[in-house]
């Protein structure tokens, strides 16, 4: 007869768990009881002690992003190209020849600037112009290395879309890069093949910018010391007596009237036999021909003998009456060349 288990121990091992709730390994009767449990302070479960040592474990750090690249420099613009240019020019200006040029046709540093960044401009936007901020600044790098009777440079001699022949304004339209116009006051010229030495020739500007006018034939200037019958065949723009004069400058012994004259440079005037810096006088102050005063960008009123001012854009103008940088006079009225309509 057998006799019948405990109500509770039958309970135990019919649910099959031990108290730490993990299948039993034997239903066997003779598997020892249960250890006794403390039921004052509960376990926690393996999973609930998993889950509080995760949360007590600080999250790891994500890695900071990876720095942006460095964006690339901006690409130069016109404006900003066409400004370098003009401080090349103005700062040539500056230091050749006292100051000379610069006084003359602009007056100060700053108009000097303003001046040649709006010419600039002009040239690089008119239509058909194919001058861009490399091509400008190309052409500032090289004027500022250019000595003051240097030539300019080669890398300043714009280049364009049009053909020889074609009718233009300015250089930069020309794919020969210069714009012949037969007298400085019309406004439209034609394209122009670039003189090569010999080349015929009737004018001394026929051959420009690299030769002059002999003998009907394109050929150098000559330097110091060559032979000449005119001054524009010397590089010094000197000649006397058959012979390229020096460029005579402040202090040197001059004399215009000797049997072999010795002239200044065109930045200064003999007085007292001596070459000296020209007076330039401003608006309003009495002028004079020959050896001057001349006018800083203002013009000589020759029957009064005074400065007065040039005329504005829009204004008359003549070979007589010239416009002031960075207009030029283009049939009679003063204005920008690169917004003439030539075609």
């Amino acid at each position: 007869m057998i006799r019948a288990l405990p109500s509770i121990v039958l309970v135990t091992l019919v649910l099959g768990c031990g108290p730490s709730g993990s299948p039993s390994s034997s239903s066997s009767s003779s598997a020892p009881p249960p250890a006794a449990t403390d039921t004052s302070k509960p376990k926690p479960s393996s999973s609930a002690t998993t889950a509080a040592s995760t949360a007590a474990t600080p999250a790891p750090t994500a890695p900071p992003p990876a720095s942006a690249s460095a964006p690339a420099p901006a690409a130069p613009t016109i404006e900003a190209a066409c400004a370098k240019l003009a401080t090349a020019t103005c700062d040539r200006h500056a230091g050749c020849d006292q100051g000379y040029l610069l006084r003359l046709d602009y007056g100060d540093a700053e108009t000097c600037k303003s001046a040649v960044t709006a010419q600039c401009l002009d040239s690089a936007q008119a239509p058909d112009a194919a001058v861009g901020p490399a091509d400008v600044q190309a052409c500032a790098d090289a004027l500022a290395k250019t000595p003051c009777d240097g030539a300019r440079p080669a890398a300043c001699r714009s280049k364009g879309k049009r053909a020889d022949a074609a009718a233009c304004s300015v250089d930069a339209q020309c794919q020969s890069g210069i714009c012949w116009r037969g007298t400085d006051t019309e406004a439209c010229g034609k394209c122009k093949t670039v003189p090569a030495e010999n080349d015929p020739c009737k004018l001394p500007r026929d051959c420009y910018p690299d030769f002059t006018c002999t003998s009907n034939k394109c050929v150098p200037r000559a330097p110091e010391g060559g032979a000449c019958v005119e001054d524009h065949q010397c590089t010094t723009s000197n000649c006397v007596k058959d012979r390229c004069g020096p460029y005579l400058k402040d202090g040197a012994a001059c004399d215009t009237e000797a049997d072999e004259p010795r002239f200044c440079h065109f930045a200064y005037g003999c007085e007292g036999k001596k070459c000296g810096p020209r007076k330039l006088v401003a608006r309003g102050e009495k002028c004079g021909m020959g050896q001057g005063p001349f006018c800083m960008r203002s013009q000589c009123e020759y029957r009064q003998r005074v400065c007065v001012a040039m005329p504005k854009e829009g204004e008359a103008c003549d070979a007589a009456i010239p416009c002031p940088k960075p207009l030029t006079c283009l049939d009679k009225k003063c204005g920008m060349a690169g917004k003439a309509e030539c075609r």
